[in-house]
């Protein structure tokens, strides 16, 4: 939005924004979570035997991580794409899973962090959720009033 000094404004109404965020965290980890269970991956075992030990503290950065991807992921929509129509939101949704997937490929695979066949896997899952949490947030996005 312009203002009268024709400089960009930002306004954004925080309840919805929280509301956003949260919502969006929610469904990408319970869609994340389910994507183990749907696509047969070697995750689990691979992980068990190369990945990070339970305790190791650094474990929190994947989550701290996934936070910040979904907090700009919210406030790119609400700041640039500001839209309620949900061909807008998939098409936005598109765009960041494929986003999400150029980035897990690249580390993924770069610091052998996981086998083959699970990083080949994360490409649809990344896409879909990217779809799905588009979508949703078409539904919940509200202008500031």
């Amino acid at each position: 939005m312009k203002n009268s000094d024709n400089k960009i404004s930002i306004s954004i109404n925080p309840l919805n924004f929280i509301l956003a965020i949260v919502a969006t965290y929610i469904i990408s980890m319970v869609l994340f979570g389910a994507s183990f269970f749907i696509i047969p991956t070697d995750i689990i075992e691979w992980q068990a035997e190369h990945g990070r030990p339970e305790s190791d503290g650094l474990r929190i950065w994947g989550t701290i991580g996934h936070a910040l991807q979904i907090f700009f992921f919210v406030l790119i929509y609400y700041v640039f794409v500001k839209s309620r129509k949900a061909k807008i939101g998939i098409l936005f949704g598109l765009l960041m899973g494929c986003y999400l997937t150029a980035i897990d490929l690249t580390v993924l695979s770069a610091f052998n962090s996981a086998s083959e066949n699970f990083t080949f896997s994360m490409i649809p899952v990344n896409i879909i959720i990217g779809i799905i949490t588009g979508w949703i947030l078409t539904m919940i996005y509200r202008e500031k009033s």
